[in-house]
């Protein structure tokens, strides 16, 4: 089993998080095909399961240490 100290997250700023969608929005409204556009749409929300995942923990840790500054 998983312990929560063992669940490590990373700070992923606003233009990270711009750079890795902006382009595959582009990708998504210049989809050829249906199969493209699910492709493309499930890379979208793979990254925003990643980024909430994130967001969640680091919401976590910071009400267990709010000194973290981070």
């Amino acid at each position: 089993m998983i312990k929560f100290e063992d669940l490590q997250f990373e700070h992923i700023s606003i233009e990270e998080i711009k750079a890795y969608l902006e382009p595959l929005f582009d990708k998504l409204t210049k989809a050829d095909s249906a199969d493209e556009y699910l492709d493309i749409f499930k890379k979208i929300n793979d990254y925003r399961l990643h980024v909430s995942t994130n967001v969640n923990l680091f919401q976590i840790h910071f009400s267990i240490d709010t000194t973290n500054d981070k």
